[in-house]
């Protein structure tokens, strides 16, 4: 018989399935893309920090760079907030056309409908902000005209978790959220 301290696990919280249907549910099982070891990354300040372009910058890059993460990282904040809400109709106006077009086809409807199927399967308002309410912006890595945006929860002890990234494609001045989830 083995003595000694019981391994702890970490509580389960809302949190996986919140986070299965931001990126199960909303992505429909869309695999995500590698990026090469050349990628510009930086840590990008959450929240209104990322909305005004506040970066932390991880390599020597060119301002331009930052404020690219900063706009691709801004916009991942807006779809949490919009997502959290149950607002379909702001969700889907943060993606790719394709991206609505695949969400539309797979909920069998809208765009904004699939949205509302995710939201109210997840508990509404309050499992979705209990879940998702300390997702922050953790890193953002633009290449040309794709970025890659991780997601990461504040855990006690002042680690972070990296549950989800996000791919984003830059359409004409505006990011957008091409492929929504997948393990960060």
């Amino acid at each position: 018989m083995r003595v000694g301290p019981t391994p702890r696990h970490p509580r389960p919280t809302g949190r996986p399935v919140a986070a299965l249907l931001l990126a199960g549910a909303v992505a429909l099982g869309l695999g995500a893309c590698g990026g090469g070891s050349d990628d510009d990354e930086a840590t990008v300040a959450p929240d209104a920090a990322a909305a005004a372009g506040t970066t932390t910058t991880t390599s020597a890059s060119p301002a331009s760079a930052g404020d690219e993460r900063a706009r691709a990282g801004a916009v991942v904040t807006q779809y949490v907030a919009a997502f959290s809400a149950g607002d379909g109709d702001a969700v889907c106006r943060l993606h790719t056309a394709a991206g609505r077009r695949r969400l539309a086809k797979a909920g069998g409807g809208t765009c904004a409908g699939a949205i509302r199927t995710a939201y109210a399967a997840g508990g509404g308002e309050e499992g979705f902000k209990r879940s998702l309410g300390n997702l922050r912006v953790g890193t953002a890595t633009v290449k040309g005209r794709q970025a890659v945006v991780r997601l990461v929860a504040p855990q006690g002890g002042g680690g972070t978790t990296t549950p989800l990234k996000l791919e984003l494609e830059r359409s004409g001045d505006a990011w957008r959220i091409s492929r929504p989830g997948g393990a960060g």
